[in-house]
């Protein structure tokens, strides 16, 4: 609410747990139908880099996103980093336009 008051029973909805990506693979294929009903656990992957820190390894594999002029970045001192996250099977991150300054890729 507006005094930043949780109300009675509120759980927050989403924990960042630590795993491997081994170990979290194996959650994103899970074969089960139902992994992706409203009441089970949906798993992300999430890797960061901050663009001071550009000898980062996704910086190397992603070498498009480095912090300088073009196609896809148009204002190189407002780059923040790369935030790749990864899905499980079945799961959409649809397209959208918010005031992070999102780049989307959909791999499949």
């Amino acid at each position: 609410n507006e005094h930043g008051h949780k109300p009675k029973n509120w759980e927050e909805p989403t924990k960042i747990v630590d795993m491997t990506y081994p170990e979290w693979l194996e959650k994103a294929n899970d074969p089960d139908p139902h992994a992706l009903d409203p009441d089970r656990t949906h798993w992300y992957f999430r890797l960061n880099a901050k663009s001071t820190l550009r000898d980062n390894y996704l910086y190397k594999e992603l070498p498009f996103f480095d912090p300088v002029e073009s196609f896809y970045i148009v204002d190189p001192d407002g780059a923040r980093g790369i935030n790749c996250r990864f899905g499980m099977r079945g799961n959409t991150g649809e397209n959208h336009f918010d005031a992070s300054r999102n780049f989307i890729a959909l791999l499949s």
